[in-house]
């Protein structure tokens, strides 16, 4: 949780130097075009496709600057691997019995263009659980290429869930930085999906 907390104060103080311009803005939307244009052509036909596609489009990361950045040029080759894709931890039979019992799903996202194939996934979710269920999680303001709340509800996914705000931009969720609401979905929610480096931290 240091490493994130010290990250969203760095990053902070950046976005402070250019007087809160979203400098991934561009970046971000051509990630989601790239993403929405793609995404019309995929044949997903069970969950484990969906997540395939998920952990796939998790590459689109511009934070991850240690490993590179991603070249949306590879994205439509990468997505050609969802049925082969390995799964080395695959749990998805815990996943499957929770959504079974009608559970409140809370699925926070990451970052534009990935966002696009979560939706493939949320939208099979909220078909099981129902849509009012489900509650689709976001930054409040923006933080490198992540998804936020406006960028969700632009993109159309209130028609798949409720979305929500963690209130805050930090990286990952510290108590001193998130909403109440935020907060009490954590504890009510029966199954959590949280995408990203950041909330593992």
């Amino acid at each position: 949780p240091e490493i994130t907390k010290f990250c969203t104060d760095w990053y902070r103080e950046f976005y402070r130097m250019v007087d809160g311009e979203d400098p991934y803005k561009g970046l971000k939307e051509k990630s989601n075009e790239t993403a929405l244009t793609l995404v019309k052509t995929l044949k997903i036909k069970t969950l484990r496709d969906a997540i395939a596609a998920c952990i796939i489009g998790n590459k689109i990361d511009y934070g991850a600057t240690l490993i590179g950045n991603y070249d949306l040029q590879l994205l439509k080759k990468d997505m050609q691997s969802i049925s082969s894709l390995p799964l080395h931890i695959y749990e998805t039979a815990i996943m499957q019995h929770k959504l079974r019992e009608g559970s409140k799903v809370l699925y926070l996202v990451d970052n534009c263009g990935e966002v696009i194939f979560d939706g493939l996934l949320i939208q099979l979710i909220s078909k099981i659980v129902g849509k009012e269920n489900v509650y689709i999680m976001a930054k409040e303001e923006p933080m490198l290429n992540d998804a936020t709340v406006e960028d969700l509800e632009n993109l159309g996914f209130n028609d798949y869930g409720k979305i929500v705000s963690t209130g805050s931009n930090c990286f990952g969720l510290h108590a001193e930085d998130v909403s109440e609401e935020c907060k009490q979905l954590l504890r009510e929610a029966d199954l959590i999906i949280a995408k990203g480096q950041a909330y593992l931290e």
